[in-house]
């Protein structure tokens, strides 16, 4: 089931960024990690004021109502292509292997190797290693298996009150991966990814500091390779997250000024607002601050005019 729930997922996020037609590559890898995430905290926050959240079927029946709107907007705007992202990515990677590095760069393909093999092992014991620190224990993993049981995250009687203080959206993602897999085998790629998405944040804001490719690249691999960044990406914890949300607010909003693209602004003041969000609130009202921004997309047009992709 979790492999339906994240093609559905996946797929709405696809649609909706070939509806706004963006052009750099980073963006777009970028807008899927954000609108995968808030697709996620905005069907378990609607499941919650229905105390329904530990139903799947429901779940995916959100999921599916959210994909059928995107289609039906997608076929208004003449089927834009979903998988330019994959495309652009081919064609890029294409690109970099006929350029030969300098001697100055030839180091980055061996950290390159070496960032792989460090965060494929830290996947392995992502899925292999249960959760095993105190904050996961007694605080983020603790109150995902209440929720579970209780079919919502409104407040409880609990002698922990980090359980029912911290914010929900980090462990709403932890919370859904284990919703389907029974398990937490999945909830540490919360943190996995998002360590990922923060040095793909990082290439793009070097890019718009008119760094070379190569440089980029460079910024991005020695993110990953920060050791306090490397231990958290295997934990259930929220740092991560948090630290991902704000590094793309600040790419998108730079983003939107050089390339003057008002859905670049947009995508930026919704990362800055779910980090907050992650921060601050506690209550369930800001749902439908997701709508209004989703409704945003479809009211303000791209300006038609060459960017690089990457």
């Amino acid at each position: 089931m979790i492999f339906l729930a994240i093609i559905l997922v996946l797929s709405s996020s696809l649609l909706l960024i070939s509806i706004m037609s963006m052009r750099r590559l980073v963006a777009q890898f970028l807008s899927i990690y954000l609108l995968c995430f808030t697709n996620i905290a905005l069907t378990l926050q609607i499941a919650n004021l229905f105390r329904v959240m530990n139903q799947p079927a429901v779940i995916l029946g959100f999921h599916t109502v959210i994909l059928l709107i995107l289609i039906a907007i997608w076929n208004y705007r003449n089927k834009p292509d979903p998988l330019l992202p994959f495309k652009h990515l081919i064609s890029c990677i294409t690109e970099i292997k006929t350029q030969k590095p300098t001697i100055k760069e030839i180091y980055l393909p061996i950290l390159a190797f070496v960032s792989g093999l460090v965060y494929l092992f830290n996947a392995f014991l992502v899925v292999y290693v249960p959760p095993n620190n105190v904050d996961s224990l007694s605080t983020h993993m603790s109150r995902v298996g209440f929720w579970l049981q209780r079919g919502s995250y409104f407040p409880w009687s609990t002698p922990r009150i980090w359980q029912i203080t911290y914010p929900v959206n980090a462990q709403l993602q932890m919370f859904w991966s284990v919703l389907f897999t029974r398990g937490d085998r999945l909830a540490g790629f919360t943190q996995w990814a998002a360590a990922l998405a923060s040095a793909l944040a990082v290439i793009g804001l070097a890019r718009l500091l008119k760094a070379t490719r190569f440089q980029a690249l460079f910024a991005g691999l020695v993110f990953l390779s920060l050791p306090a960044i490397v231990l958290q990406s295997t934990t259930t914890q929220n740092d991560l997250v948090i630290c991902a949300l704000f590094v793309i607010a600040v790419y998108f909003f730079f983003l939107s000024f050089q390339d003057s693209d008002r859905y670049s602004l947009v995508l930026s003041g919704h990362h800055l607002f779910m980090r907050i969000v992650c921060i601050v609130f506690r209550d369930t009202s800001h749902f439908s601050a997701h709508i209004v921004l989703r409704l945003s997309f479809w009211y303000w047009h791209p300006p038609q005019k060459k960017t690089p992709i990457f």
